[in-house]
Formats: C-alpha cells, structure tokens, sequence
C-alpha cells in the first residue's frame, strides 16, 4: 500500500471518478491539486463538489509544471495518457498510475 499522507498528488480529470479520488486523497492527508482540460465554465458544477476541501483546482489546460512537481499523478479514466505533460513526468521519474 502506498503512504499517501503529505504526498504532492495530482489527479488529472474531474468527472466523477476524479472528484471521488482527490477526496479519497485528501482524506489520507495528501496534499491533492486537480486538473482539467475543460473551460471554467464546463467545470462549475465540479468545482463546487471540491469547494471548502482544501483542493487546489486548476481548470482551462494543465500547467505542465504542476506535473513535474508531483510525488504521484493519478490519470482518470478516459484521459489520455500520452498527454505531453504525463509523458514528461513520467520521463522525470514521476510515478502515474
């Protein structure tokens, strides 16, 4: 089993199975920042479900920077992971499940 507390966790992807993961993260103590590639405005209803959980959301396309500075990436399903910014963190040593 992975020790998740204090880990730097990005969840990539905020359907419904991304929202339920960075949760489930952040009640292990990891330190959780989500991403997605959809507009602000596509997003409100899942920027609400994480409203006051103390998720940093970053919404409009990845900062490829918030990739590399992560101790884990956990890609959601139907989320591609030949993405650039996946790709150059796993080339970095990140680990992406």
């Amino acid at each position: 089993m992975i020790d998740l507390n204090g880990k730097k966790v990005l969840v990539v992807g905020m359907a419904r199975t991304g929202i339920a993961t960075a949760k489930f993260l952040k009640a292990r103590g990891s330190l959780v920042t989500t991403t997605e590639m959809n507009r602000k405005e596509k997003m409100q209803e899942a920027i609400q479900a994480l409203e006051g959980t103390d998720i940093f959301t970053e919404v409009g396309g990845p900062s490829g920077e918030t990739f590399l500075k992560q101790d884990l990436i956990v890609v959601s399903p139907g989320v591609d992971l030949n993405i650039e910014p996946i790709q150059k963190a796993l080339k970095q040593g990140v680990r992406v499940i």
